[in-house]
């Protein structure tokens, strides 16, 4: 029995745009597979295709980020083993989220159950931007973060919620998204 899985992108403010469709053959896979069909899809379609941009998860060594995906510094065949290992380091130094039924999945080895067609979105948090020096800011001030959220009446909680719209209700989504806020 195969399951046909859409996978989509979705933004901060809670948008989902379908990106792909997978198919699987196995009722559930690890994080680790899903995440590496999802780029071996992307690569080999812009492999066989090689348009202006590469619209994919993360972005490929020697490109520049676009409005419209990635523009690779010269016309090439991108690896796909090395992109998705680019997109492993990616996700653990959380450059993206991975949303299934809309409760975050953080661990490479968790298994997805897939018989009953999940909604699984991918979440850039453009943490991949940030210097590493910068990087253990972020770190600190997500315990801040916590500790503060910690303290927070339940007559606010909705309003902070509504803040979320789109994202996990999960404090640890709340964290990530007053993280990113910090920094603009």
């Amino acid at each position: 029995m195969s399951v046909a899985l859409t996978i989509y992108d979705e933004t901060l403010t809670g948008e989902k745009t379908p990106r792909l469709t997978l198919d699987f053959v196995k009722p559930h896979i690890k994080m680790r597979d899903l995440i590496r069909e999802r780029v071996y899809q992307e690569v080999d379609h812009y492999n066989h295709s090689q348009p202006e941009f590469f619209k994919g998860l993360v972005q490929p060594k020697d490109s520049e980020q676009v409005f419209n995906g990635y523009k690779l510094s010269k016309q090439r065949l991108i690896d796909r083993e090395q992109q998705y290992e680019r997109a492993l380091q990616v996700f653990e130094r959380s450059g993206f989220m991975v949303l299934v039924n809309d409760c975050e999945v953080d661990n490479l080895d968790t298994d997805i159950e897939l018989s009953n067609a999940p909604t699984i979105s991918f979440l850039r948090t453009y943490l991949k931007t940030v210097p590493e020096v910068e990087r253990s800011h972020f770190k600190q001030s997500a315990k801040e973060v916590e500790l503060a959220l910690d303290g927070i009446p339940r007559t606010i909680e909705p309003s902070l919620s509504n803040l979320c719209k789109g994202l996990s209700h999960s404090l640890k989504a709340k964290k990530i998204w007053a993280g990113v806020m910090s920094y603009r």
